[in-house]
């Protein structure tokens, strides 16, 4: 009987949709009015209709086959009414699309957030909220060559850069970095570039940073990966088996981070490097989403669930 009913549908479908002596405005309107009652339906009855339908002639129904195909599009395309139903798998592009959506809400919701937290760093330090900050850093001590890369950069830069830099030059180099700095660019500190001997709120400093340029330590990268901040690596050419470009390679090609190899490069292409990061929110915002990727926030539970393991082997 009901497969006769559903037969019946598409044989009365097809009869209002052939009938000679319709218009077709009154054929359309024939066929809301068959279709109204379903109109009443709740979702979920609808979609055991279209299952009913299934089981009974053991197949997927087209939409000549049912008067209210017109009220199944409630659901969406025929394909993904069909999938809500239950009688069709679920396309795999279908949900590939949807994680990539979700993700990138979530990259969005993260980015604003940090966002919020850099403005409120900006603040606190004094810095311009309108412009993004870039922070320099190779070490307590400094490096004579990267010092001399950052005073061509500021040089460079002029009177009315892009951003705000805080360099931080090391004990050994800040002096003589300083002393060049107010021969070449005397301006260069109302033009937004602040030299320092070093960094002590540097956790301030950092949440505030847009971009990071500095070495490849494995602790550096850590920290950079939890804080999800876009990076320049120039990894130290001077450490046993070259392993800070190792480190930096893997963040590079993750999508977080450029490398610029030491002796390599000149000043100018460092700015320009920054400046075309810095000047596209997309950019910055997928670099920081790899590096979110990479981070591992539960490593000092992961390490010390590891010693405690070991303890209490020993102890066996």
């Amino acid at each position: 009987e009901n497969e006769e009913h559903e037969m019946n549908q598409r044989e009365l479908k097809a009869r209002i949709k052939n009938d000679p002596d319709l218009t077709g405005s009154e054929k359309a309107k024939k066929l809301r009015e068959v279709a109204a009652p379903y109109r009443k339906l709740s979702d979920e009855e609808l979609l055991q209709l279209v299952r009913d339908f299934v089981a009974e002639n053991n197949r997927m129904p087209e939409r000549c086959d049912l008067l209210y195909d017109t009220v199944l599009k409630r659901f969406g395309p025929w394909g993904r009414m069909l999938e809500k139903a239950g009688v069709k798998e679920v396309a795999q592009s279908y949900l590939d699309r949807r994680r990539r959506r979700k993700e990138k809400r979530e990259r969005h919701k993260e980015y604003r957030r940090q966002i919020r937290e850099q403005q409120a760093a900006k603040a606190e330090l004094g810095l311009p909220l309108d412009k993004p900050l870039v922070v320099s850093v190779w070490g307590s001590l400094g490096a004579e060559n990267m010092n001399e890369v950052m005073c061509r950069f500021i040089e460079l830069a002029g009177k009315k850069p892009g951003f705000a830099l805080i360099h931080s030059a090391g004990v050994e180099g800040y002096e003589k970095m300083v002393e060049h700095l107010r021969r070449t660019v005397p301006d260069y500190e109302k033009n937004g570039m602040d030299v320092r001997e070093y960094i002590y709120d540097m956790p301030r400093v950092m949440a505030a940073a847009d971009l990071v340029l500095c070495r490849a330590g494995a602790s550096t990268i850590s920290e950079l990966t939890y804080m999800h901040k876009p990076t320049i690596f120039v990894p130290s050419p001077f450490v046993t088996n070259n392993h800070q470009f190792k480190n930096a390679k893997v963040v590079e090609d993750a999508g977080g981070a450029l490398i610029f190899e030491e002796g390599w490069f000149e000043p100018k292409e460092l700015l320009k490097a920054v400046n075309d990061i810095l000047s596209s929110d997309d950019k910055l915002e997928k670099m920081s989403a790899a590096m979110a990727k990479l981070a591992k926030p539960e490593a000092t539970d992961m390490i010390c669930d590891r010693i405690f393991s070991l303890l209490a082997e020993n102890r066996k």
